[in-house]
């Protein structure tokens, strides 16, 4: 009986939806019904440091917010701005992590000469 039923069904499907009289749609449901909403955790999004040279000097005066190339390599190798002065640290964005990175803010032509 089941299999006549099929026969039965996939022949009125077969056939134009004018020719077909007393035919049931199947029970539908509700798309709510079917959903199932969760939430997926990220992971961090912390934007990587930038520390902005803008000095070519090795040594530095402490209270003029300059910071020097070995100053800003020890901050990157430590991992953190403990070493740098209230000035220093203000040339300091983001969080430190693995992808930091040194920008200069130099005057065109001048050049830093490690001691």
């Amino acid at each position: 009986m089941a299999t006549s039923s099929w026969r039965s069904l996939a022949s009125i499907l077969h056939k134009p939806l004018s020719q077909r009289r007393n035919v049931k749609s199947p029970k539908r449901i509700c798309p709510r019904q079917q959903r199932r909403l969760w939430l997926e955790p990220l992971e961090d999004r912390l934007a990587p440091a930038t520390l902005t040279v803008n000095i070519t000097a090795d040594a530095v005066n402490p209270s003029d917010g300059t910071l020097s190339l070995r100053d800003a390599i020890s901050a990157i190798n430590a991992g953190n701005s403990n070493g740098l002065t209230t000035g220093e640290k203000n040339q300091v964005s983001g969080t430190y992590g693995t992808n930091d990175t040194i920008q200069f803010a130099l005057a065109t032509g001048s050049v830093i000469s490690p001691t």
